[in-house]
């Protein structure tokens, strides 16, 4: 693996532990509450941001098989990326991509188990990636187009950060919505 993956690898585990780690101390059935009709519950963006992590990890597995044909763009890959963050620190909505793969977490220990076990694979399969296509365009992002590898690891954590901040919004309302009840 190239030496200026494991940063952000250790940057993306470091920033999941601690999404856990708040969430565990919330109860798993409030995880599930959607705030409103329209919106995902807490549980349903840790499944989009997993399947985000999911379809990229099986997209650049299956780029893997033709490694000859890969184009080397650095420059175009860091514009893309550079792009893509812009417009993410925006308060835009986004329409998420549909996938024909679901992901279901009955508790929040089983989307850790995933969530790990996705994780090793990733960094399995970036041990793989001869060190000539590297810098190819490996990924491939709903919007921006075909990235590297190096992009997808800072665009998952920018993903993810984003999400984050969708989470806290969704306890908020989830939480004053569950309290309110009591208080009737």
């Amino acid at each position: 693996m190239k030496k200026q993956m494991i940063e952000p690898l250790k940057k993306i585990q470091s920033q999941q532990v601690s999404i856990f780690k708040e969430l565990a101390r919330i109860d798993f059935e409030t995880l599930k509450i959607k705030p409103s009709e329209n919106e995902w519950s807490v549980i349903e963006i840790l499944q989009h941001i997993y399947l985000i992590e999911l379809v990229s990890l099986k997209y650049i597995q299956k780029k893997l098989q033709f490694v000859d044909y890969l184009p080397k763009r650095k420059l175009i890959s860091a514009l893309r990326y550079n792009l893509m963050k812009a417009i993410s620190l925006t308060p835009a909505k986004f329409k998420a991509p549909k996938f024909k793969i679901i992901a279901e977490f009955n508790s929040l220990e089983e989307a850790q188990i995933k969530w790990a076990q996705l994780r090793a694979a990733l960094e399995l399969t970036l041990e793989k990636i001869p060190n000539s296509v590297v810098d190819g365009l490996l990924w491939k992002h709903a919007f921006a187009g075909k990235m590297s590898v190096y992009h997808m690891i800072l665009f998952f954590h920018d993903h993810s950060e984003r999400h984050k901040k969708q989470i806290e919004r969704v306890l908020k309302v989830v939480s004053k919505n569950t309290v309110d009840k009591f208080i009737y």
